[in-house]
């Protein structure tokens, strides 16, 4: 859940009883925050409380829903004082009054489908029989064939996918909603079928006969195994990319590169490093910056957010030098997205603007480090040594 207010006392407690029911909860402090977050990541529920300066919650939960189109929807509950008639009519799903009381709230959770109906028990399948079934085809497996990339691809997309589809299942499974289960269950079996993903497909197809048959206790029971399958045919696609070669149209550079007064790295490996910048002029002047030094490896180049995500799920490079303003969401998307699926790649942002508003906002996206265009290529080398430098210490 995402749990949204600007009164520091009011989202401590609206998180402390959502959590005393079970669930894991994320914190913002604004409406400009929750839709940062809100576009990164498919919450299952946002709690939002309605009087914010800047953007209210009425206005967030409109731009959500907008942005979400007809794809997915993501339920926006109003936490306020406000009646109720006036959250349902600007635009909540929801309404539930302050103060919270933990016995009021179960009893929306329950109604929202965020916590299971009372006295429903899920049945715990049989966990053996669907381990006997592979996460991926044969074809993904063993990588045999010249198209294995494609296969790769392909199953890395859908997982994407099915990230966004799985708060459905589960609000679906949880409050018995067998139509709603069963119309996302086939599609994600359909999907995970053509992407090669064979345990989600098994799973997906018992969904489908749990919902059909009513057995809304076994599907309960089974969509965590969902969950679970996703995340391990991540994990192998991941292991994967690790030992394939990146895409050419995306690669178009694989020589080492680097600086003659960048700092000696610590490893004998040099620091490999993407490029994302929808200016071609800047392109061009960091890839001059990096030509011909030592300790520095330039991996690819993106021109918008998308290219930027698919290059560095394929070539996992240590560091994104990552533009704040392009195409397709914005720096800080990427940089979500990127340190979602690849947590030990490290974010430099770069612009051309020297803002602490920008800096800011690319350093809750992740970034470790923000640097103007047009710096030196000294000191462009010191921040991605830093980064790594950095991160080797923070991280486990």
């Amino acid at each position: 859940m995402l749990v949204v207010d600007d009164d520091d006392v009011s989202r401590l407690v609206a998180a402390g009883l959502l959590r005393r029911l079970g669930l894991t909860v994320e914190l913002a402090s604004e409406g400009r925050e929750a839709l940062e977050l809100s576009s990164s990541w498919p919450y299952v529920a946002i709690f939002m409380d309605c009087s914010m300066p800047d953007i209210d919650g009425y206005t967030a939960a409109r731009r959500i829903a907008r942005r979400e189109g007809l794809s997915q929807h993501t339920p926006v509950i109003a936490m306020t004082s406000h009646p109720r008639s006036v959250s349902l009519a600007s635009g909540m799903d929801h309404h539930v009054a302050k103060p919270l009381l933990i016995d009021a709230l179960r009893a929306d959770c329950i109604r929202l489908g965020l916590l299971p109906r009372d006295g429903a028990t899920p049945s715990d399948p049989d966990r053996s029989a669907m381990v006997e079934v592979p996460l991926l085809t044969e074809c993904l497996e063993t990588m045999r064939d010249g198209g294995s990339l494609r296969a790769l691809e392909r199953g890395a997309r859908f997982v994407e996918q099915a990230v966004i589809r799985l708060p459905l299942l589960w609000r679906a499974a949880n409050s018995s909603d067998r139509g709603v289960l069963g119309r996302t269950a086939r599609e994600l079996r359909q999907r995970a079928a053509f992407a090669g993903a064979a345990r989600i497909a098994d799973l997906c197809e018992q969904l489908c006969a749990a919902a059909d048959n009513g057995d809304t206790a076994l599907a309960a029971g089974m969509e965590p195994r969902v969950r679970e399958a996703v995340a391990d045919t991540a994990e192998q696609i991941r292991a994967r990319v690790d030992h394939h070669p990146p895409r050419e149209a995306l690669v178009p550079h694989t020589e080492p590169v680097a600086l003659a007064d960048s700092p000696a790295l610590a490893a004998d490996l040099p620091v490999r490093v993407a490029i994302a910048d929808d200016d071609p002029l800047a392109r061009a002047a960091i890839q001059a910056m990096l030509q011909g030094a030592d300790g520095l490896a330039l991996v690819g180049v993106a021109a918008d957010v998308q290219a930027i995500i698919d290059l560095a799920l394929l070539s996992r490079p240590d560091v994104v030098l990552l533009d704040w303003m392009m195409p397709g969401g914005g720096g800080s998307l990427a940089a979500r997205r990127i340190i979602v699926h690849n947590p030990e790649t490290r974010i430099v942002a770069l612009s051309s603007f020297d803002s602490r508003e920008i800096s800011s906002e690319m350093t809750r996206a992740g970034a470790c480090a923000f640097i103007a265009k047009g710096c030196s290529a000294a000191d462009l080398a010191d921040a991605i040594h830093a980064a790594v430098g950095t991160n080797a210490q923070t991280t486990p």
